[in-house]
């Protein structure tokens, strides 16, 4: 079973853990490896607020019109891409470990999207990724400074080999090429755009 091989692959005891982003003295972004209790540590990228001291971990980074996310179910709940500081570089560090970081600890769900050009920043108070059993559903999503459009709460997560899209006659992931929280609402044009979704623990 492919969750059962991923957690194998990352399954190891260690004396501490660290499961978030520290700040960086000198850096906007800088890239850290944490790691999930009973796992082995993976690459983040880390982006200090020096206003407020906060302290964000970059889960996902998609630029504009890309074709490097029509990923597989599998390749998803793993991760892909080049996780690193650079803007070119494309990535999503997977639904099982989303999934885990944001059941463990509460945390705040911030989406950037760029329409025509255009940053819009969409902050919401309250995100929880459900587990594989649940089809990676957000299960909480809310106290958004604004309509999240792109993202609802209790929409499973879709590609093109295995879509949980509430019309199943319609295979959006298929069509757009890139797997996602597809419902109704979605459009094609706003997934389009450039997309960076991070995450900040608030304990």
């Amino acid at each position: 079973m492919e969750l059962e091989h991923l957690k194998a692959q990352i399954t190891k005891s260690t004396t501490q853990t660290e499961d978030r982003c520290h700040p960086s003295p000198n850096e906007k972004f800088v890239a850290q490896e944490i790691q999930i209790p009973d796992s082995e540590f993976f690459k983040v990228v880390c982006h200090t607020k020096k206003s407020t001291e906060s302290v964000y971990m970059m889960v996902y980074r998609k630029l504009y019109n890309s074709s490097k996310f029509n990923h597989t179910f599998e390749e998803y709940t793993r991760g892909f891409g080049n996780v690193g500081v650079m803007q070119k570089e494309e990535f999503f560090i997977g639904l099982e470990k989303l999934h885990l970081l944001t059941e463990r600890n509460p945390h705040e769900l911030w989406i950037f999207m760029y329409p025509s050009g255009h940053l819009k920043e969409i902050r919401c108070e309250n995100f929880v990724l459900g587990s594989q059993s649940e089809g990676y559903m957000v299960k909480t999503l809310n106290g958004c400074t604004e309509d999240s459009s792109i993202l609802s709460q209790g929409i499973k997560f879709s590609t093109f080999n295995r879509y949980e899209d509430e019309n199943p006659l319609q295979n959006k992931a298929t069509k757009l090429g890139l797997g996602w929280w597809f419902d109704s609402r979605v459009k094609r044009s706003t997934l389009n755009d450039a997309i960076v979704l991070k995450i900040l623990r608030k304990n």
